[in-house]
């Protein structure tokens, strides 16, 4: 079976031209006038225009909204695995999400480790949510729950697929610490997925 190798397939520049004022902290912020799920879309957009063979999205938990789900699922016909913030309110069924029933996670009883069928508002297909519990470096306890759009994963296969999204953490640094110079960077959205085929391609 060939290696799987990993490159960036796309880079977003985010550039914000427009101030905006902060009343409570009585600060001004630059913003861009493209979103940051917009770039995300754009991205996945260009990747299946260019005909990258992908089955799964892997996401940082800052773009895990509904209409990025919606997208995934309807527009490009893929599969994604993504987190989600504690705070955030589901359902446990059609007819609690029918009712408007809606919990939020950090007050659900979930077992580590344990998938659990699960409706989120605005999405119209249920998703697989696992709760994950490590230890930080600094000794405290860590959750994290993950959710996906396919609820025929089992557990060893949902944890290990979205390990591989830590994998571009190091080029992202790369890439940040040697854009500082650009005086236009203010931040970005790059875009990644696995390939088949060859040797894992690392910054030089």
């Amino acid at each position: 079976m060939p290696a799987a190798i990993r490159r960036q397939l796309g880079l977003a520049l985010s550039r914000k031209r427009t101030t905006t004022s902060i009343k409570k902290e009585g600060k001004q912020k630059r913003r861009s006038p493209i979103s940051k799920n917009e770039y995300y879309r754009a991205l996945l957009t260009a990747a299946q225009h260019n005909h990258i063979q992908f089955k799964y999205v892997l996401s940082y938990v800052w773009y895990s909204d509904a209409e990025n789900m919606m997208f995934i699922k309807h527009d490009l016909g893929k599969g994604f695995i993504m987190p989600l913030k504690a705070n955030r309110k589901v359902a446990l069924n059609q007819a609690t999400k029918r009712d408007g029933r809606w919990i939020r996670l950090d007050q659900l009883t979930l077992k580590a480790n344990t998938p659990l069928e699960i409706y989120l508002e605005s999405v119209d297909f249920p998703l697989l949510l696992l709760k994950q519990v490590f230890a930080n470096e600094d000794g405290s306890t860590g959750i994290q729950y993950l959710v996906s759009s396919d609820c025929s994963l089992i557990v060893d296969q949902m944890t290990t697929i979205y390990r591989k999204r830590w994998n571009v953490e190091p080029y992202h640094k790369f890439l940040k610490q040697n854009a500082l110079a650009l005086p236009q960077f203010s931040g970005s959205s790059a875009l990644y997925v696995k390939l088949r085929g060859g040797k894992n391609a690392k910054p030089k």
